[in-house]
This record gives structure tokens, C-alpha cells and sequence, in this order.
């Protein structure tokens, strides 16, 4: 079953499911404004006309920055993840007593 079959079946299905979580609407602009600048970064290491220099910008105007906003987010949602899964572990003892 796919998540949109899941979302559609249960509105809640975003807190149960943690793959339908992460395809959140307001994620896909970011990511069509990372395609445009890599595609950018890559037509001007294009014009550049040295192959070590065209890599070198690629790399270091793209890969890198790339890297660290896939880390930084990545790392928003191990923290995010640890919460929750406090707040739950927490709730479940608050149930048991």
C-alpha cells in the first residue's frame, strides 16, 4: 500500500506511518530550488572552460552545499525523532501507573 492510499484512508496516517511524513508538500519547492541551483552551478562550471576548474566548482559550489543541507536536515529529523519517541515512552509509563 502506498502513502498517499494511506493518507487517503486514515487523515491521521502522517503520525503512524513514518514515510508519509516525510513527503510533505511544503518539502517539494526546496527541492526545485536545489535542482535549479545545481543545474545553474553546473552550466557555469560548463563555461568555465577547464575541466579541473569546471570540477572544482562543481564540487565546491555544489556537492558540498548540497551535503550540508541534506546533513542539516537530516539531522532536524533524528532530533525530531528522538522527542518523539521520549514523549511516547514517557506517555506509555505515565499509562502504566
Amino acid at each position: 500500500m502506498h502513502a498517499a492510499e494511506v493518507v487517503r484512508q486514515n487523515p491521521h496516517a502522517s503520525r503512524l506511518t513514518p514515510h508519509a511524513s516525510r513527503l510533505t508538500p511544503h518539502a517539494f519547492p526546496m527541492y526545485i530550488v536545489l535542482i535549479g541551483y545545481l543545474y545553474v552551478i553546473v552550466m557555469l562550471a560548463a563555461g568555465t572552460g577547464d575541466p579541473a576548474k569546471g570540477i572544482a566548482l562543481v564540487v565546491m559550489l555544489g556537492l558540498l552545499p548540497t551535503w550540508l543541507w541534506f546533513w542539516l536536515r537530516r539531522q532536524g529529523q533524528i532530533k525530531r525523532a528522538q522527542k518523539r519517541a521520549e514523549q511516547q515512552q514517557a506517555q506509555i509509563g505515565a499509562d502504566e501507573r
